[in-house]
């Protein structure tokens, strides 16, 4: 997680996987983070209206809400989580109606191959357990009330098919690992099958469905399976085996690494490789095998700081990202001295290691941080500099129309009201950045809320910009008054003419829309290329025909729109699912299509 002030486009981007059974996939970067549960799903109570369509033409997920007076939207963070948020004007502000992930076992696939994950049983920690023993009187195990898994590479044997048939069809097939007869409201029972890993099963007691995993599927994986504890952070004594090849295994957000690669990365810890000693305990410098040079704070026995401030380092650092801060790679766990290993290429940066966690970034010494009782990284709460207001709210600047002409002009200091004035577009600057970009707000909204940003990646700097549409029917973003530096544009294919010109005009559910004057055809809108913001009627997935494929990224921090780390998409593979990535690894999964009680077409 970085600072909060660039709208620019962040790493986490939110797309429907039309493939197999469509699901929503949250992204960082390019890897899954968050996958929703695929199609169908039962429908979970809320203010809105979902729908998630799956046909020959498109996969997609949208929403609507049943009260045209709430101020709803659904924003992929830049910190990676996926949340909706409705507007409460009597305090005059956004509220959480709910997120994903918000616990370890939303995690995509967070207990690897043919495992399950129950989020209820245990308190303190998530165990994983193998996928339950097959009866031997039977060919297939029952594992019931589950978020089936991933369906990326299932697929759909049949819309209407008994139960009975479907489980014939995947046992007279010898790749078939599993299936899942799922009711599909207006056409019967499909059935579902997997060929392959089972990846991503969760237990879901409510809303969940039950999945009959093959013999063989289970014993291919029997000798290869170890339980393994999870939330290792959790534990005051931690697993020793949590290690994996090359001395570390993987972890969102940071490495575990086992303790023979840290003596070997500080030559056993020599004096000669210390750099300096704080609160925490020792600081020592080192070298991996892949040459990356590293800092390990260890963790005294004397020093006064237990576990707890152990876990809020770990779980608080491993996410933000400060110029002022190291970048924490991971933590060792063996040991009667619990290590954290940094990024050190920037040796003036020492003096960062030493302290109380965050003390020194957020300006207090360590008198002051041990008579708060605030240890570590527990400061960011009282310290954070990044809870600022998004912006400088260009709301009070002169209003303007709803279209712009190919004669006309949007420069900085004016606006783009929707006729209802629900949104507005203009020029901002988010939080603390001297950067301009161009954007579509809320207008009615006290506190100013981009929804969506056009040169997210392309920054202007200072109050020269100008939008509008040339000769082409295409709307350009230039950086300067004469016109003569692009930054941004539609550019897609018009067929302008004397009499059929292009208009650009703002709509009041927040869609920027560029129509052809006379034949009234849609040519371009801002709703096939959102940013980190789901508003009512926007579609999240893939239109077949067109090719276009609409998914949310989010920002880099609140004062960068730039493309962060995760990303949302619909994955049309198999049954279409939404899933989450972090850069190109999965992070949460949606139940994967058909919703259950959902508009299905």
């Amino acid at each position: 997680m970085e600072i909060t002030d660039d709208p620019g486009i962040g790493d986490y981007s939110i797309e429907l996987n039309p493939n197999g059974s469509p699901q929503a996939i949250l992204y960082r970067g390019t890897k899954p983070f968050w996958r929703s549960s695929p199609w169908p799903a039962k429908q979970f109570v809320d203010i809105r209206n979902v729908s998630f369509i799956n046909n020959q033409d498109e996969a997609y997920v949208t929403m609507d809400v049943f009260d045209a007076s709430v101020i709803v939207r659904v924003k992929l963070d830049y910190s990676g989580l996926l949340m909706q948020l409705t507007w409460h004007e009597s305090e005059g502000k956004w509220k959480k109606f709910w997120s994903v992930p918000d616990y370890r076992c939303e995690s995509y696939g967070y207990c690897g191959a043919f495992g399950k994950c129950d989020p209820v049983v245990h308190v303190r920690r998530f165990e994983c357990d193998c996928l339950p023993s097959v009866q031997a009187w039977r060919r297939v195990c029952r594992v019931a009330s589950v978020k089936i898994p991933d369906t990326s590479e299932a697929v759909w044997l049949g819309l209407n098919m008994s139960p009975m048939d479907c489980e014939l069809e995947c046992t007279r097939n010898c790749s078939c690992s599993a299936y899942a007869s799922i009711g599909i409201p207006e056409k019967g029972t499909g059935c579902l099958a997997w060929y392959g890993e089972l990846m991503d099963t969760t237990i879901n007691m409510e809303d969940g469905n039950n999945i009959y995993v093959r013999v063989d599927a289970l014993e291919l994986v029997r000798n290869k399976w170890n339980e393994r504890l999870l939330d290792t952070i959790n534990d005051a004594y931690p697993n020793d085996t949590l290690v994996a090849n090359e001395g570390r295994t993987s972890h969102p957000d940071i490495a575990f690494f086992n303790l023979s690669t840290i003596i070997t990365a500080t030559n056993n810890f020599s004096p000669a490789k210390k750099v300096g000693q704080g609160g925490f305990g020792l600081v020592h410098e080192g070298q991996l095998l892949n040459g990356q040079e590293v800092a390990v704070k260890r963790l005294s026995k004397n020093s006064g700081q237990g576990i707890e401030e152990f876990k809020n380092e770990v779980m608080l650092i491993s996410k933000l990202q400060h110029k002022n801060l190291v970048k924490l790679i991971g933590c060792c766990i063996q040991g009667e001295e619990p290590m954290l290993v940094y990024e050190y290429t920037n040796k003036s940066l020492d003096s960062f290691l030493f302290d109380f966690g965050l003390a020194r970034v957020f300006n207090c010494d360590q008198i002051q941080e041990e008579t708060d009782k605030i240890v570590g990284t527990l400061l960011i709460i009282a310290f954070n500099p990044f809870l600022k207001p998004l912006g400088k709210n260009d709301d009070d600047l002169k209003a303007s129309r709803d279209t712009i002409t190919i004669n006309q002009t949007i420069q900085d200091g004016s606006l783009l009201i929707s006729r209802e004035k629900n949104f507005a577009l203009g020029f901002f600057s988010p939080g603390s950045s001297r950067y301009r970009y161009l954007g579509i707000w809320y207008h009615k909204v006290r506190e100013q809320t981009v929804v969506w940003v056009a040169n997210r990646n392309h920054p202007i700097n200072g109050s020269s910009g100008v939008l509008s549409i040339n000769q082409y029917g295409n709307l350009i973003l230039y950086s300067n008054h004469s016109q003569t530096i692009p930054v941004w544009s539609t550019n897609v294919s018009v067929e302008v003419t004397e009499t059929d010109t292009c208009v650009a005009q703002l709509l009041d559910s927040g869609n920027l829309i560029l129509v052809q004057e006379m034949s009234k055809r849609v040519v371009w809108e801002s709703f096939d290329h959102p940013t980190d913001t789901h508003l009512p009627g926007m579609k999240l997935g893939l239109n077949r025909k067109t090719g276009i494929h609409q998914f949310l990224t989010s920002w880099r921090s609140a004062d960068d729109p730039g493309t962060g780390d995760y990303s949302l998409q619909v994955n049309p593979k198999g049954s279409p699912q939404v899933i989450l990535y972090r850069g190109t690894k999965r992070y949460w999964r949606s139940d994967p299509w058909p919703l259950k009680n959902y508009e299905i077409r």
